[in-house]
C-alpha cells in the first residue's frame, strides 16, 4: 500500500470532519423544522416539547460543530511524534476516553486503576442531547396521535376562535355557532360510539368505550399526557445525573457552589480541562505504551451547558408537577367544573339555580366539553368562551333569564369588563 505524505493524511482526516458535522446538523435541523407549537395545549406543555427541545437541539448542534469542525481535544505528544502520529494520538484519546487525576497525584501503575478514573461522556454529548430532545417531544406526539380519535378538532376550534377579534358581530356569531355545534356533535358522537363499542366482541374496547360514553376521553387522555410530561421531566433530570456524575445526585448545586466560591476544576474534578490518556503503538514487532497529557477544550463549554440544563430540567419538573396537579383538580373535581360554568352564568345572567348549572355542566357539557371550554378560555379569553356557553345553553333547550345588567347583552357586558369574567366580589 502506498504511503501518503503525513500532511496529506492529516489534511484528509480534518477535511472529513465538516462532512460528518454537516450530516448530523441536517438530521437535527430537520427535527427543529418539525417543532411547531399548537393551540391545543398549555404553556407548561410547550415548555417541555417546544422550548426545551429547541434548547437541547441548539446545544447539540453547537457541540457537534465544535467536536467535528473544531478541535475538541489537543494532546502534548513526545517530540519524536510526526504530524500523523499526533493526529492519531488525539483521535484515539478522544474516542477511547481519557482519565483525570489531580496534578499532585501520582499516575496509578495498574491499568485497571486508571480505568476507574476515566471520563467517558464527552464523545456522546451531542447524541445524548438529541435523544433527550426526542424524549421531551414524545408526549406531544402521543397527544396529537390519540387526540384526533375523539372527533374533537381542538386545535382547529381554538384557531378559529382566535380570528373572532377582528370580525364583525355578525361574523363572530357565526364562529360561535360553529364552535358550539361542533362541541355538541362531538360529545353526542362519543356517547353513541361508546354505547356501540360496549357491545362489541373485543374486551379491550370496553375501557375506551366507557370513557367515551361518559364524555371524558379527551380529559383522561390529556391528564395521561400530562403525567408523561411529568415522568419524562423527572426521569430526564435523574438521567442527566447518571450520565455525568452517577455518584453525586446534586452535582448541579456543587458546581454552582464551586463557581460562586471560585473553586476551579483542578480541585473539584468537575468537567476537567486537562486529562491523561494511555495508548499503545506497535512498531517493528514491539509494543510501545505512551501516556500523554491532553486538553479537553470542549469541557469548558460542556460545564456551562450542563449546569444550565440541570437547573432547567429541575424547573421544568417542578412546574410540570404543579401544572399536573392543577389540571387534575380542575378536570376531575365536580365542584371545580360547576364553578367554572357558574362564573360565566353569573355575568351572562343565564341562571342562578345551582341544580340547573350543575346539570348543564356535568350532563350536557360533560368533562370533555368543559375541557374544551377551559382551553378556549385559556387561549382566546373569556368573551368568546361566554358566548359559546350561552349558545350551547340555548341549543340544549334551556331558557335565558333577564341579564343581571338590565337589557345589556352578554357580549356588551363582557366587553365592558375587558373580555374578562368579573369576580363575584
Amino acid at each position: 500500500m502506498r504511503n501518503l505524505p503525513e500532511d496529506a493524511t492529516t489534511a484528509e482526516t480534518k477535511a472529513a470532519y465538516p462532512l460528518l458535522a454537516l450530516g448530523s446538523m441536517n438530521v437535527i435541523g430537520s427535527f427543529v423544522r418539525a417543532l411547531k407549537a399548537r393551540p391545543d395545549d398549555d404553556g407548561i406543555d410547550r415548555l417541555s416539547y417546544y422550548y426545551t427541545c429547541l434548547i437541547l437541539l441548539i446545544l447539540s448542534v453547537t457541540i457537534s460543530a465544535k467536536q467535528y469542525v473544531g478541535q475538541p481535544i489537543q494532546c502534548w505528544v513526545p517530540a519524536q511524534f510526526t504530524g500523523a502520529w499526533e493526529q492519531y494520538a488525539e483521535n484515539y484519546c478522544f474516542v477511547q476516553n481519557t482519565y483525570w487525576l489531580a496534578i499532585s497525584d501520582n499516575i496509578p501503575d495498574e491499568p485497571e486503576n486508571r480505568k476507574e478514573l476515566q471520563i467517558g461522556y464527552y464523545q456522546w454529548v451531542p447524541f445524548m442531547l438529541a435523544i433527550e430532545a426526542s424524549f421531551f417531544y414524545l408526549p406531544c406526539i402521543v397527544w396529537r396521535l390519540l387526540n384526533w380519535q375523539s372527533g374533537i378538532r381542538l386545535a382547529e376550534l381554538i384557531s378559529l376562535a382566535s380570528t373572532q377579534r377582528s370580525l364583525s358581530r355578525c361574523d363572530r356569531s357565526q364562529i360561535v355557532d360553529i364552535i358550539s355545534k361542533h362541541i355538541q356533535e362531538s360529545i353526542a358522537i362519543q356517547r353513541a360510539f361508546g354505547k356501540s363499542s360496549r357491545h362489541g366482541r373485543f374486551i379491550t374496547s370496553l375501557p375506551l368505550a366507557f370513557v367515551r360514553e361518559r364524555g371524558f376521553y379527551v380529559t383522561i387522555l390529556y391528564l395521561a399526557v400530562k403525567l408523561l410530561y411529568l415522568g419524562n421531566a423527572v426521569g430526564q433530570f435523574f438521567l442527566l445525573n447518571a450520565f455525568l456524575y452517577p455518584k453525586h445526585a446534586l452535582w448541579g448545586i456543587s458546581i454552582l457552589q464551586d463557581l460562586i466560591q471560585g473553586i476551579e476544576w483542578e480541585q473539584s474534578g468537575h468537567f476537567p480541562r486537562v486529562t491523561m490518556c494511555d495508548f499503545e503503538v506497535r512498531t517493528i514487532g514491539n509494543l510501545h505504551r505512551y501516556t500523554i497529557q491532553c486538553v479537553l477544550m470542549i469541557n469548558m463549554f460542556n460545564e456551562k451547558a450542563f449546569l444550565f440544563l440541570w437547573w432547567w430540567f429541575l424547573v421544568v419538573a417542578i412546574a410540570t408537577c404543579f401544572n399536573f396537579i392543577y389540571w387534575t383538580l380542575a378536570s376531575i373535581s365536580s365542584r371545580q367544573l360547576v364553578y367554572f360554568i357558574a362564573k360565566y352564568m353569573r355575568i351572562l345572567g343565564i341562571s342562578n339555580d345551582h341544580d340547573d348549572v350543575k346539570r348543564f355542566a356535568l350532563r350536557c357539557m360533560q368533562r370533555d366539553g368543559l375541557f374544551i371550554l377551559r382551553m378556549l378560555s385559556l387561549h382566546v379569553g373569556d368573551l368568546i368562551t361566554a358566548e359559546v356557553i350561552k349558545d350551547i345553553w340555548i341549543n340544549t333547550g334551556h331558557k335565558l333569564r333577564t341579564p343581571v345588567h338590565g337589557n345589556e347583552d352578554s357580549g356588551s357586558q363582557m366587553e365592558r369588563h375587558g373580555g374578562k369574567v368579573p369576580s363575584s366580589g
